[in-house]
């Protein structure tokens, strides 16, 4: 989408790219009437990309502005009762991003976290309680590094490199830390780590329908870096716990790849090498009530029990 253009010239120019706005990230409401969206713009005196939510009807309608100011406002997520938007924001620190809501029927966005590192995947309980978020803290050494100020003009000066996968294109060095799951009051802030470990990373959380349980993936592998492709599909309770690994692989030389989503949305989640080395076959998997994952084969259905570890199913 563009901005009106009152030149009356027939081709586009260097100057038109400031009037391009790229929406990102659609989510409609749980109740069906709303979609929240990224509007992502580059200011023509700074030179700079900024990013605000929009709100549009899904009954004719024109839509409007939700967020304000040059900011970066990203991933946009409806509360169940589709009255508030939690989103990331870094609009009170350039440097960390936080969890924001914002009412539906307007006003301002506040914060809701507060923590030191960086910010990924994010779902709401289905009861609108908590948040579970995906996030990985800042290494103790850069914390120290920006308290003191000599050391912070220094900046690093030698790295103790002690795993193969060490670096990523856009990103550079990666920390120590790992991504790991936290829940967050959708009330008062308060942040809870739920996971823990030095190598391994947790990803994509789901929550179960009765808000009690999240599923996520993880490679649990001896040492991940070198079998990237040994990830197996994990629960563990809301409240803390010992994540227990629901999956398990029938064929030891087959290759997985789970991506647990909310209830009702299947997404491709696992490869697994057909018997003979023919085609792969595709998987999806979706929460189901009465504690049930389904997974679903091209022409198959599968189920998988919630609570206990087993190898799955055919359902029809």
């Amino acid at each position: 989408m563009t901005t009106p253009n009152k030149t009356k010239s027939k081709y586009i120019s260097a100057q038109d790219l400031y009037r391009f706005q790229l929406p990102t990230d659609c989510q409609i409401s749980p109740d069906g009437n709303w979609v929240v969206y990224s509007l992502k713009r580059v200011d023509r005196k700074s030179e700079k990309k900024y990013t605000n939510l929009w709100v549009a009807p899904t009954s004719p309608g024109q839509p409007r502005q939700f967020t304000q100011g040059n900011h970066t406002d990203s991933s946009p997520r409806w509360s169940p009762d589709s009255q508030t938007v939690a989103f990331i924001s870094g609009r009170d620190e350039e440097n960390q991003s936080q969890i924001y809501l914002m009412p539906m029927q307007g006003g301002e966005a506040y914060k809701l976290s507060d923590l030191k590192g960086e910010l990924g995947a994010f779902r709401w309980s289905p009861d609108g309680k908590k948040i579970v978020l995906q996030f990985r803290k800042t290494d103790a050494e850069e914390l120290e590094r920006e308290k003191d100020e000599d050391k912070k003009k220094l900046g690093v000066v030698a790295r103790h490199i002690d795993r193969v996968f060490f670096k990523l294109d856009d990103e550079g060095y990666l920390p120590k830390e790992r991504w790991h799951l936290w829940i967050i009051d959708a009330k008062t802030g308060k942040a809870t780590q739920l996971t823990d470990h030095a190598i391994f990373d947790e990803n994509f959380p789901a929550w179960s329908p009765d808000s009690k349980q999240i599923a996520f993936i993880s490679n649990h592998a001896k040492d991940p870096d070198l079998d990237p492709d040994n990830f197996d599909l994990f629960t563990v309770a809301a409240t803390g716990g010992t994540a227990k690994k629901m999956t398990r692989s029938r064929d030891q030389n087959s290759t997985r790849f789970i991506h647990p989503m909310g209830v009702g949305s299947p997404m491709p989640v696992r490869m697994a090498k057909a018997p003979g080395g023919r085609t792969c076959e595709f998987l999806l998997f979706r929460l189901m009530a009465k504690n049930l994952l389904e997974i679903s084969r091209v022409n198959s259905m599968w189920t998988h029990p919630w609570k206990r570890s087993m190898t799955c199913r055919r359902a029809h």
